[in-house]
């Protein structure tokens, strides 16, 4: 039976090779302050309690297979993309790992970043622009069903379209049509 190492002995002992590099590649950038890197830490931690929450309308009643897959896709990606935010901190973040053919070794660039956050940033405005625009105003879901009575929007309130209390009341400055 092996005997536990004392309190010398681990402070001297290797710590193994994997866990060297673990440790060098998650060491913060040069310059980068304990707050900062608080809050890249805290990204992930903000974006983890949707992906539970988002789980259980994947067994509903009525939902597709794709749907089914969809979902914790959706909640496994956005963890991932949000662990990227530590990657703004860390080494592994600046500078491309030796192993990559023909980048190893060499500075990540801005615009590695800065292009794909500006990409996914005005993909996803117009995405959820179309959305809004497919509930709030046409007074259907995203499938194109009626909206129920009671959506927040009270578009769905049973109203026949085009009549003033089918008008979400930020169209009318909270008036309706007949004042």
């Amino acid at each position: 039976m092996l005997t536990p190492l004392s309190a010398d002995d681990r402070a001297t002992a290797p710590t193994g090779r994997l866990r060297t590099a673990r440790r060098a590649a998650h060491a913060p950038a040069p310059g980068v302050s304990r707050r900062l890197r608080l809050i890249a830490y805290a990204v992930p931690l903000a974006v983890l309690p949707s992906s539970p929450w988002r789980i259980p309308s994947a067994f509903d009643d009525g939902i597709r297979s794709t749907e089914r897959l969809y979902v914790p896709s959706l909640s496994i990606a956005s963890e991932l993309l949000a662990l990227i935010a530590i990657g703004l901190i860390a080494r592994w973040g600046e500078v491309f790992p030796r192993r990559v053919p023909y980048l190893g070794g060499r500075q990540v660039p801005r615009w590695a970043a800065v292009v794909p956050a500006a990409v996914g940033a005005t993909v996803l405005t117009l995405v959820l622009t179309v959305l809004f625009i497919a509930t709030e105003i046409r007074g259907t879901t995203i499938r194109g069903a009626e909206l129920p009575a009671d959506f927040p929007g009270g578009a769905g309130a049973g109203n026949p379209p085009g009549s003033p209390s089918a008008t979400p009341h930020w169209c009318s400055g909270g008036r309706s049509w007949s004042s």
